[in-house]
């Protein structure tokens, strides 16, 4: 069976004037859809930039990914922009809201390149704030919500494409815990949709919850096992 998600020898490698930065070094693994993983591992260690690589957003220096089989490191950067758009949500640590726009705006942005007509788009997005309980906020500029009812917002947009894969980064790290709490729950409800998820932080609450099957703690690409998923481990 092919893997959702295929990393073979991938590594990222910056320079900042004269210095050499090997972000991610020869990481070969491989996630199996519906699975949710966590990319762990101290600052700096690479977590960010491996999810990145996944997500399309930059290409490794050496190495090749695959979605579905698909590699798509090599793609043109229009088909790569299309396969963001088409086949994955992204949940940012900072949200990446447009601060001019109101809520439901925000989360139907993302269906403005697929062609569909204004009521269309907000009724999708209108949906799916109310899902995440947040209909009542969805005229509000998103510079009037306060932190956690950006990141409800911040999934919505996340999901108003339907998407198979959903890449967070840092979720948890700029909510109360409270808000932590209600986005573990939101999480599961991905996992029982099957929806594969890729995370990837160091907040303590997500390593200790049942929500991940697998953690990849970097820098040296050590898989742990983790909650209660039967889905078979892949060496790297």
């Amino acid at each position: 069976m092919t893997a959702a998600i295929q990393l073979e020898n991938v590594s990222k490698i910056f320079y900042s004037g004269r210095e050499r930065v090997e972000a991610v070094k020869e990481l070969t693994c491989a996630i199996e859809a519906g699975e949710v993983v966590l990319f762990s591992g101290p600052s700096g260690s690479g977590k960010s930039t491996l999810l990145n690589m996944v997500g399309c957003l930059t290409r490794p220096t050496v190495g090749r990914v695959f979605l579905r089989g698909r590699e798509v490191s090599r793609l043109a950067d229009h088909f790569r922009s299309d396969v963001r758009r088409n086949e994955m949500g992204f949940i940012f640590q900072q949200f990446n809201l447009l601060p001019g726009y109101s809520a439901l705006d925000n989360v139907a942005m993302p269906l403005v390149p697929l062609g569909l007509r204004a009521s269309e788009r907000r009724e999708q997005a209108g949906i799916l704030l109310e899902r995440l309980g947040m209909s009542h906020r969805a005229s509000f500029a998103a510079n009037e919500l306060s932190g956690g009812e950006q990141q409800r917002v911040a999934i919505a947009r996340a999901l108003v494409g339907d998407p198979w894969l959903i890449l967070a980064d840092e979720p948890s790290s700029n909510v109360d815990m409270k808000t932590a709490h209600r986005l573990l729950s939101i999480f599961s409800e991905f996992k029982k949709e099957g929806k594969t998820l890729v995370i990837a932080s160091h907040d303590q609450m997500l390593l200790e919850s049942d929500l991940i099957d697998r953690e990849l703690v970097l820098p040296d690409g050590e898989w742990v096992r983790r909650g209660r998923s039967q889905a078979p481990p892949t060496a790297v």
